[in-house]
């Protein structure tokens, strides 16, 4: 692209000189996890921008390398590192070959506090240790058809405040989690008097780890950043435009500025459509 321009303008510097000038700048983009930190791209609309000044400038390298239109807001920056990931799930995804009238479930979702003390809930939440706080979902009780006739499934839940999974080797990794399933499932057995362990047909687990690997997301998070007291959902609600500063580019779902949270996942786009609305309109 350069030599192409370099061809059709009288260019004060060689292509070669350009693209030095521009490396610091431009030269730092990567759309491939497993090439992070190896190779990098030129971002093609900051080069484009360079190029049009350049030559809008008689062939002069223009003072301002950034187009103010791209660069990060410096407030931006400040606010990601200062904000908490979200929680973080362990999964167990359990086929059972017995009905749920021959379980004796009736209930579709059943919480199994590892305490009734709150606050101890959630100091627990940052160990996998001591973490045995989960919610139990039996789809069939809603929804007979979730399984073929005569069978049941079902998924166990663990929320985790910190990123504890990542504390472990991939040789403890799978260790880790049929240990913390064994656990799981025996104190459901003991708390319902409900038997699965012996009719269990298959299970699939899925630790923080898996959902970063499958949605990439940071530290396998799935609901954004989690409030905190100075970033509390009112501060966020009266801040949502300023927190949105890229026209076009919009954050929404869990990641929204009511907080984490099912529902509140559907009340977070609802916000960020009216603020796209808005700006299509041109308001």
């Amino acid at each position: 692209m350069l030599t192409y321009y370099s061809q059709h303008h009288e260019f004060h510097h060689t292509v070669d000189e350009l693209i030095e000038i521009m490396k610091p700048y431009y030269d730092n983009y990567c759309f491939a996890l497993k090439a992070y930190g190896k190779t990098t791209m030129y971002n093609s609309n900051m080069v484009l921008s360079f190029l049009y000044k350049y030559i809008d400038e008689g062939c002069e390298i223009p003072q301002q390398m950034l187009d103010e239109n791209i660069r990060v807001p410096e407030r931006e920056y400040k606010r990601v590192n200062a904000e908490k990931h979200g929680i973080r799930f362990f999964n167990a995804y359990v086929a059972c070959n017995k009905s749920v009238e021959e379980l004796g479930i009736k209930d579709y979702t059943i919480f199994m506090p590892g305490s009734l003390d709150n606050a101890k809930n959630i100091k627990d939440a940052t160990s996998y240790e001591d973490n045995t706080h989960s919610v139990v979902v039996i789809y069939n009780v809603v929804n007979p058809d979730a399984s073929p006739k005569g069978t049941t499934v079902m998924t166990f839940t663990i929320c985790y405040t910190e990123d504890v999974w990542g504390d472990f080797t991939q040789r403890e990794y799978v260790r880790k989690k049929q240990e913390l399933f064994k656990k799981v499932m025996d104190n459901f057995e003991k708390d319902t008097g409900i038997i699965i362990h012996d009719c269990i047909e298959e299970i699939e687990l899925a630790s923080p780890w898996t959902f970063a690997h499958f949605l990439n997301t940071p530290e396998g998070t799935v609901y954004g950043y989690r409030v905190d007291d100075w970033d509390t959902m009112l501060s966020r609600l009266m801040a949502i435009r300023k927190d949105q500063p890229i026209r076009g580019f919009k954050t929404c779902g869990a990641a929204g500025a009511r907080g984490d949270g099912y529902n509140m996942t559907y009340t977070n786009g609802n916000d960020i459509g009216k603020i796209i609305l808005e700006e299509m309109e041109g308001k």
